[in-house]
């Protein structure tokens, strides 16, 4: 049992070809605020070749986080950009379930390009193909993530888990309508 005020992160793998890039993530804590903070992280310099994920903060003289850690609320939704220099290579995101998330808590992973809805507290990764792949998470109970995460068409995900257990799962998104489907 966790108490809700600890806070929580996740820290991402970003893999491509060679790259491995660590230093990414996301989450809570009681002492961060919305702006620059000792618990976020900027983004390095980039080299010729580079993964990365960006948090824009245009507020900061350096406004390209690659971790942004929040204040300890009820429901949130980070927007960030998956980058690569590669239009070739896919991004391989991966990532450990966070331990310390309360009760009744979602994590959603949402690719609005691909219109890919993912548990985060279920899978481990996601993979991302370009030079920049903007995602969301989104973070709350499931009446926040049912109001909010809008879905742009009807989507049929990819199976899980993979190699596939006695239960398989296939995600289906589909969207509000006045008619049956």
């Amino acid at each position: 049992h966790t108490h809700p005020d600890l806070g929580w992160k996740v820290n991402f793998t970003l893999k491509s070809d060679e790259l491995l890039y660590t230093l990414s993530g996301l989450g809570m804590h009681p002492e961060a605020n919305l702006n620059k903070d000792k618990y976020d992280e900027v983004a390095l310099p980039r080299l010729s070749k580079y993964v990365d994920i960006e948090f824009e903060h245009p507020e900061y003289f350096i406004p390209v986080f690659t971790q942004d850690i929040v204040p300890i609320q009820e429901e949130f939704i980070w927007d960030m950009k998956v980058v690569g220099s590669s239009a070739q290579s896919p991004i391989v995101i991966s990532w450990e379930k966070p331990v310390n998330i309360p009760m009744g808590k979602h994590l959603v992973l949402f690719d609005p390009v691909q219109q890919h809805i993912l548990d985060m507290m279920t899978n481990d990764q996601y993979i991302v193909r370009g030079v920049q792949s903007p995602l969301q998470v989104y973070y709350g109970d499931a009446q926040f993530i049912d109001a909010n995460l809008k879905p742009l068409s009807n989507q049929v995900g990819e199976a899980y888990p993979n190699p596939f257990t006695d239960n398989l799962f296939f995600p289906i998104v589909l969207l509000e309508s006045d008619q049956p489907y």
